[in-house]
């Protein structure tokens, strides 16, 4: 017997139709119950990646950024360009609530852009991302 289950938010897609997020709580009969539980959700997540908000292109200090909004609050990169010598990384693409992208180049500091979805909106945030010099042992 199961004292508390936790609640579980999907996305779940009816008759090739849009993808809805559905919060539902389950409750198991007997042992084999919870694998059963998670198995249906793999399978019958949703294979479309939501509503988007359409591509923007984000200028940053570094280079450009192509992005999209997922269902408000997640974020999806398309795409980065570098500039002033810089390549570029995409490190989290997404759909998730942040991605990231790694800009570097040689002799200078690396810059990782962060990007999130805020009620549909797409913001950027720049971070120096140094590197850490590990002292050999001795």
């Amino acid at each position: 017997m199961y004292a508390h289950t936790s609640l579980v938010t999907t996305r779940v897609q009816s008759d090739g139709g849009p993808c809805h997020y559905v919060s539902m709580r389950p409750r198991p009969v007997h042992a084999s119950m919870p694998v059963f539980a998670a198995f249906v959700l793999l399978v019958g997540g949703c294979d479309r990646p939501g509503v988007s908000s359409g591509a923007v292109t984000l200028t940053t200090s570094v280079g450009t950024i192509t992005a999209e909004c997922i269902d408000q609050s997640f974020v999806k990169v398309d795409g980065a360009s570098p500039t002033g010598g810089y390549s570029s990384k995409v490190v989290v693409e997404g759909p998730s609530s942040e991605a990231s992208v790694l800009f570097e180049r040689a002799g200078s500091t690396d810059v990782r852009v962060a990007i999130r979805c805020v009620n549909g909106e797409l913001r950027v945030n720049e971070l120096a991302d140094t590197d850490i010099e590990i002292p050999p042992e001795g």
